[in-house]
């Protein structure tokens, strides 16, 4: 889909909530002006939500008045409403909540549609805007996801596995001698040091997992697909991925743009 710079909207508010961060970022017509991380915090009232939202735009000399759309992805159904209704009084604008039902041109395969992750739909119109088809779109969030979109946009699905700061606070917490660890890059494989060995097996194994998932996938559908890499551990891990050809660090939010602009246009 096409739009002339004069129908963008001055300013759009993009958010993605996860298990653990809560990413925002502000589009100026085309242009990603900024972006913020912030901790989800489960217990958040619409004031909070407020209280921080606003000062964020304000460093950015953005007036709320200029916010000319809202489009946000939730995978906390919990906090969805309260962030919806927060800027809702904030800003003036009702939020486009995206889910299976939301326009997004993808033919969504999924034997439930309704069970896709609205994080993983942007993800893939994200990727598809940037990178063309067919894709693999990886974000390593709180959980990895790989989601498979095919040239004539078909949403394959895809695979779903614990995150790497997830895996190591298991192996802190289900066991009684492991420490906890920041995630790094490795100097070697061999870890000579417990802390080193579970740096190089959350390192290298999931970088290996990942991209046996990519060749099986490959395998599966016989499509040569472009595998790129998106969230917060994505450019760490991906570096060591044979079969990641990209890095893109918003591609959610790119994606979140993209399915704003389709619900202002009529269906094709």
């Amino acid at each position: 889909m096409s739009l002339g710079s004069a129908r963008l909207p001055r300013h759009l508010l993009t958010i993605d909530i996860g298990n653990t961060n809560v990413v925002l970022g502000v589009f100026e017509r085309e242009r990603l002006l900024n972006t913020w991380r912030l901790s989800t915090g489960a217990r958040r009232t619409t004031d909070e939500v407020k209280l921080y939202t606003h000062p964020l735009l304000q460093m950015e000399g953005i007036d709320r008045d200029t916010i000319q759309g809202i489009a946000l992805s939730s995978v906390v159904p919990k906090l969805t409403g309260l962030y919806v209704d927060a800027l809702e009084e904030l800003l003036g604008q009702r939020a486009l909540v995206v889910d299976h039902t939301t326009r997004t041109d993808l033919k969504i395969e999924y034997l439930n549609p309704a069970e896709v992750g609205s994080d993983r739909l942007a993800n893939a119109v994200g990727a598809r805007k940037v990178f063309g088809k067919p894709v693999i779109a990886v974000d390593f969030g709180t959980a990895i996801t790989l989601d498979i979109l095919t040239e004539d946009d078909r949403y394959l699905g895809g695979a779903i596995l614990p995150g790497p700061l997830m895996a190591a606070e298991a192996l802190y917490r289900g066991t009684a001698k492991l420490p906890q660890i920041s995630l790094e890059k490795p100097e070697a494989c061999i870890g000579r040091s417990t802390e080193m060995g579970i740096r190089s097996g959350l390192y290298f194994g999931f970088a290996g997992a990942i991209d046996l998932l990519i060749e099986k996938t490959r395998e599966e559908t016989g499509i040569p697909f472009r595998a790129v890499a998106t969230g917060g551990l994505g450019r760490l891990i991906s570096e060591q991925c044979r079969q990641i050809e990209d890095y893109h660090p918003h591609l959610t939010l790119l994606g979140l743009r993209e399915i704003w602009l389709m619900s202002q246009e009529k269906r094709p």
